[in-house]
């Protein structure tokens, strides 16, 4: 009887430490999904022109990188840094956007971590799940750009929080502040919810954590006031509008509202994310879970801080508001949504996370097609590639793409690359119609790539359409039609346009 009973017992004891088990595994199993989902056939599209940006930034020599970190992009700085080191072992498109992919894996292994220690496995996965299936984690996560390491720092501090919290120390955590710069400057804008966690779960930490907060603040602080005399540079944002003011972005461009394929379905998501996460909030804060309620605060703090806080700043002062800046937010409504989720029937938060996951699954789709990014210059110059003949010109009216065509158009000639003045820097300074004309004497036909356009005329008229063009590349396209050449074949894609025309 006694055998029997402590059979039972050990049978029971082996049960729950074999469940422990398994909820350290999740956050090992989140990460790996996260990389493999960033990663699924982020070959495809090509890099667009703020990527192509990056590889002009990391490429260049020192000198020249330290000139254009003095007159623009001192903001990313860290993240430059980071990726000139990169690079020296390869600069393939899928290298170079490798360690984006990497964010995405550290922000959904710390996410479901810390949903483990907060709440349970199960709200730690659920947590994970939510996050991955917004499109625009995919999306920035198959980007040589900054946004989801800042999306993985965000977490990373809070996971640190939580851990120096529970008497595990403070240097870790001091590390993760310092690591903020890394991905994007306002992810900061997170540490206030920390301020509040601190205050309500500890007050007798604070001198630590204001501590701990030093090296991270100042070197946050130093990146702010190098970046603020070139507050120029994201001029183009302009006021806020309200399609722009959103919790979660799950579009697949994350920053446009453009009409794509289930396009409203995939913003109803990230609304939902967030609504569902509000929504959980209440009964987490009544039930004390978690930490108690300074968690649950300092969660809502994260994901509703950062986004008004931008907005009014750019409504007061300058403007400096695009959802992309704010997706480092969205893991706090995750967080929350999963654990919301946690509390119901294991099938019936099976159901909603497949919904979440099939609303985004088009756009998840169509952001690894070849013009998932925007500008497809693999495809366009492998068009321009097989059409050319000998003596055909390319204008460029569209920043950043003498350097995608250069990158993808391999089997380009060089002797009949006619390059305007503004696109040779990527500018948008005005450029003289004569001197295209003057290039394009002896030319019979002349490709044109230029940005994306329903109409390369304009109704009712033999005059090109100006839609979409910088100011400095109207007269290019005005001087094109001058000198006699009508389309013949057009190419449109999401984000450009290429054209052939004759004489």
């Amino acid at each position: 009887m006694t055998a029997g009973v402590a059979g039972v017992v050990g049978a029971g004891g082996t049960t729950r430490a074999a469940g422990r088990e398994r909820g350290r595994l999740v956050p090992l199993i989140a990460a790996v999904a996260g990389f493999l989902v960033a990663m699924a056939w982020s070959w495809r599209p090509s890099m667009w022109n703020d990527e192509l940006a990056t590889v002009s930034a990391i490429t260049r020599p020192w000198g020249r990188f330290a000139e254009l970190l003095e007159h623009r992009d001192a903001v990313v700085a860290p993240y430059y840094l980071l990726m000139r080191v990169w690079v020296l072992a390869g600069d393939s498109d899928l290298w170079l956007r490798t360690p984006s992919a990497l964010g995405v894996a550290a922000a959904a292994g710390l996410l479901a971590d810390l949903g483990r220690r907060l709440w349970s496995p199960r709200a730690g996965a659920l947590a994970a799940g939510i996050l991955l299936a917004l499109p625009s984690v995919s999306r920035f996560g198959q980007e040589l750009r900054p946004y989801t390491i800042a999306l993985a720092t965000a977490v990373f501090s809070a996971w640190a929080l939580h851990r120096a919290l529970e008497r595990r120390g403070w240097p870790v955590y001091a590390l993760s502040v310092l690591l903020l710069p890394l991905g994007h400057l306002f992810t900061a804008l997170a540490l206030p919810a920390h301020l509040a966690v601190v205050a309500a779960r500890d007050r007798r930490a604070l001198p630590r954590f204001l501590a701990a907060l030093v090296p991270g603040v100042a070197l946050l602080a130093l990146v702010a006031v190098l970046s603020a005399p070139q507050r120029a540079q994201v001029a183009w944002l302009g006021a806020p509008k309200p399609q722009d003011i959103v919790f979660v972005r799950a579009t697949a461009n994350a920053w446009a509202l453009t009409l794509e394929p289930w396009h409203w379905a995939v913003a109803a998501l990230g609304w939902a994310v967030a609504l569902i996460g509000l929504a959980s909030a209440v009964p987490l804060w009544r039930s004390g879970a978690g930490g108690g309620r300074a968690w649950v605060g300092g969660l809502l703090l994260w994901g509703l801080l950062p986004m008004p806080v931008l907005v009014v700043t750019s409504l007061l002062v300058a403007p400096v508001y695009t959802s992309r800046y704010v997706l480092f937010a969205a893991p706090a409504f995750a967080l929350l949504a999963g654990a919301g989720l946690a509390r119901v029937r294991l099938p019936l938060a099976l159901a909603a996370l497949a919904v979440m996951i099939g609303a985004g699954l088009p756009q998840q789709v169509l952001l690894r097609s070849h013009d998932g990014h925007g500008q497809p210059y693999a495809h366009a110059a492998g068009i321009v590639s097989e059409g050319m003949r000998a003596g055909d010109a390319i204008v460029y009216a569209a920043p950043f793409a003498r350097d995608g065509f250069q990158r993808y158009g391999s089997r380009l000639p060089d002797d009949v690359l006619m390059v305007t003045p503004a696109s040779r820097t990527g500018g948008f300074g005005t450029v003289e119609r004569r001197d295209v004309r003057k290039a394009l004497d002896g030319h019979d036909r002349v490709w044109v790539v230029r940005p994306a356009t329903p109409r390369l005329m304009k109704p009712g008229t033999d005059l090109p359409s100006r839609r979409g063009l910088a100011p400095g590349h109207v007269p290019v396209i005005m001087s094109i039609h001058e000198a006699g050449f009508r389309p013949q074949r057009s190419w449109h894609y999401r984000g450009l346009t290429l054209a052939l025309l004759t004489r």
